[in-house]
This record gives C-alpha cells, sequence and structure tokens, in this order.
C-alpha cells in the first residue's frame, strides 16, 4: 500500500499551522497571567506604601467594590473607591502604623475580554512600635473581574472580598502561573 504525498503534504502544514496556533493561544495566555500578576503586585505595593496613587491603573472608571464587612454599601466608581482606600490609609498613617499585604490567586478564569481571579488575601498591621501591641492579621477570600481596557492593560471592573480564617491564606497552594505573593509564614502563638 503506497500513500499518496500528494496528501502528505496537505496534513503536514495543517500539523503546523495548528501548532503554530495553538503556540500563539500559549504565548498569549502566559502574557495575560504575567499583566494580571503584576496589577496584584502593584496593589500589594500601593497599600504597603499607602498611597491610593499606585491604585489609579488598576480600577476601571465604573469600577464596583463589594466588602467584607456586611454593613457597608457597595461602591461605585474609581474615585469613590479611592476615596475609601484613602480614609483607610489615613487612619494607618495617623497610628504610626504600617500594612502589608498579599494575595493567592487559587483560581483564574480567562475569557476573550475579561479575567476573574479567585483566591486568598491576609493584611499584616504592624501598629507604631512605641504602642507595644503586637502585629495582627485579618485575611478573606476575594473575586475580581478584570476587563481589557486597551491592549494589554487589563482593570478590575468588580472587587468582591469576604472575611475568612488566615489558614485559608496559608494552606492555598501553588498554581503555575497565578499570583502566589510572597509566601508569608504563619505565625506561632
Amino acid at each position: 500500500m503506497s500513500i499518496n504525498r500528494n496528501i502528505l503534504m496537505p496534513l503536514h502544514l495543517l500539523l503546523i499551522v495548528i501548532f503554530s496556533i495553538t503556540q500563539v493561544n500559549a504565548n498569549e495566555r502566559q502574557e495575560k497571567h504575567q499583566q494580571l500578576n503584576m496589577k496584584l503586585s502593584a496593589f500589594q505595593k500601593a497599600f504597603e506604601s499607602l498611597d491610593t496613587k499606585q491604585l489609579q491603573n488598576i480600577y476601571h472608571e465604573d469600577a464596583v467594590f463589594i466588602s467584607e464587612n456586611r454593613n457597608d454599601p457597595i461602591v461605585v466608581g474609581k474615585q469613590n473607591i479611592l476615596s475609601r482606600y484613602q480614609h483607610f490609609f489615613d487612619k494607618i498613617t495617623h497610628k504610626n502604623a504600617r500594612l502589608e499585604v498579599d494575595f493567592r490567586v487559587v483560581e483564574r478564569n480567562i475569557y476573550p475580554q475579561n479575567v476573574i481571579d479567585i483566591g486568598y488575601y491576609i493584611v499584616r498591621f504592624h501598629p507604631d512600635k512605641a504602642s507595644g501591641d503586637p502585629i495582627s492579621e485579618f485575611a478573606g477570600k476575594f473575586v475580581n473581574n478584570y476587563i481589557e481596557h486597551k491592549k494589554d492593560n487589563w482593570l478590575l471592573t468588580v472587587d468582591s472580598n469576604t472575611r475568612s480564617q488566615a489558614e485559608l491564606y496559608y494552606n492555598a497552594k501553588p498554581i503555575a502561573n497565578l499570583y502566589y505573593g510572597r509566601q508569608f509564614i504563619q505565625p506561632t502563638e
């Protein structure tokens, strides 16, 4: 039995095209992961420097913030969200304290026009050393929705979080390509 070489050539080309498309899609996904991970890193830096200006390039103008506090209203609009953070940062500054924040993304759903990140966060509050108070922390779960505002510029449109036990953050396992923070170690009591 002989195979017609005229048939093999188009099959060979088809396989090359399929491989090339798959490789492009894998590269695009990797770039999206890196861009979104950089947004979480920028968020972390803004919290640690208590600087809302660093949040300007994270939120979309029409973003929505849903707080972990069940008594808080839904905050609509980037400027209102930034004002809320500024109020919080001012309290920390007034106490001569500082914050550390970290994230662990456990699920990332990538769609053509938006991305949903799901994970855990932790915030450590470092009081003024003169107070003698210990470092405290609180943790929670989050769901963030990003849209691609311009090519390769993802903006947060929905920032939603709830409180949870810190162990959920500490027990979250790293997943390839997803933001996993700085490897905070659970404090011992």
